[in-house]
This record gives C-alpha cells, sequence and structure tokens, in this order.
C-alpha cells in the first residue's frame, strides 16, 4: 500500500531573519520535507503503482469535487483567510482526464493558488482516491459583468444612469479624480 504523504495544517505563522540569513527559508524546509518524504524505495513505490494503477482512478464527479474542495478549505486554510476567501469564490471545474480547472481574474490569484498547489493535489488524491487528478488555474479577462465597480470612473458611470443629476452636481461642485 502507498503512503501518502501528510498535508502540513498550519503554515509558519512569521519568518526568521535569522533562518533567512543562514539560507534555511520556508520553502527550503517543504522543499527537503518532500524530498525526505520521497527518499524511501522508489522501486518498490513504481512496482505498488502498476498493480494499483486500476484503483488510482476511481472516478468522482462535479459534486463531490465541490465537496472536497470545500472540505480543504475548511481543514486546511483556516489560518489562511486570504487564501481560504479566495478558494470559496473561485471553485473548480472537472474537465475530461481528471484535469481540474480554476478561473481567477488576475495573475495575483494565478501565483496564490500555485503557492497552495501541491497541497491541494495531494488532498485531492487522497481524498478522491485518484491519483491522476492535475491543476489548472488560468487568469481569464473580466469584462465586469459581474457587477463589480473597482475604478472611480466606473462608480461614476454607474451612478450617473441611476440618477443624471450626479454628473452636473460633479460639473457645480468642480469634482476631479484623485
Amino acid at each position: 500500500m502507498k503512503k501518502t504523504p501528510s498535508i502540513p495544517k498550519q503554515a509558519p505563522k512569521s519568518i526568521s531573519i535569522k533562518d533567512a540569513l543562514a539560507g534555511k527559508t520556508v520553502a527550503n524546509q517543504l522543499k527537503s520535507e518532500t524530498e525526505n518524504f520521497y527518499e524511501h524505495d522508489d522501486a518498490a513505490d513504481d512496482k505498488s503503482l502498476d498493480e494499483d494503477n486500476d484503483e488510482n482512478q476511481s472516478t468522482f464527479g462535479q459534486d463531490e469535487l465541490e465537496e472536497t474542495w470545500q472540505k480543504f478549505i475548511k481543514t486546511y486554510l483556516n489560518d489562511r483567510p486570504r487564501y481560504s476567501s479566495l478558494m470559496e469564490n473561485y471553485l473548480p471545474t472537472l474537465k475530461p482526464n481528471f484535469i481540474i480547472g480554476v478561473e481567477v481574474e488576475s495573475s495575483l490569484q494565478v501565483e496564490m493558488l500555485n503557492e497552495l498547489k501541491l497541497e491541494i493535489t495531494q488532498f485531492l488524491h487522497s481524498e478522491l482516491g485518484n491519483r491522476t487528478i492535475t491543476l489548472d488555474f488560468k487568469e481569464v479577462a473580466n469584462d465586469n459583468t459581474n457587477g463589480k465597480l473597482y475604478t472611480v470612473e466606473d462608480k461614476l458611470k454607474y451612478l450617473s444612469q441611476l440618477n443624471p443629476s450626479i454628473i452636473k452636481l460633479k460639473q457645480q461642485l468642480n469634482l476631479d479624480f484623485d
């Protein structure tokens, strides 16, 4: 039976300057822990992978995926509200060949999800019983149809549609965008 890696339940709260100067970063520690985990008898693992190939591809649906996604958020992201909020706002989509796609609005959000990619993948592998799952995070063009108003110009345009006299008021008070 293949041993599944454990997912850390908490990220470090702060970075030590002393450790950073000594070359001990959080990324290096995670990398060394991952390498140590996978160092044990790779030949036996390869053999067990071939034997369990059918077992590694159990099927699941969109509903199961979304439930597992929410379980990951509740279990591992309690102390990381930005990541938790990001994952709650952008739900995954099951695509062919067990590719799980997540479409977000900015490259920063893609970077944030990529920071969690290993943890999410390992969790989905173990919870859904499928080792062939891969994650695909993409930035999609935002046409602002979701109703969110980000810029001052967008807000003024929206308010002027509700009440055209706002434009007159802006002109009378000689208001400008800063």
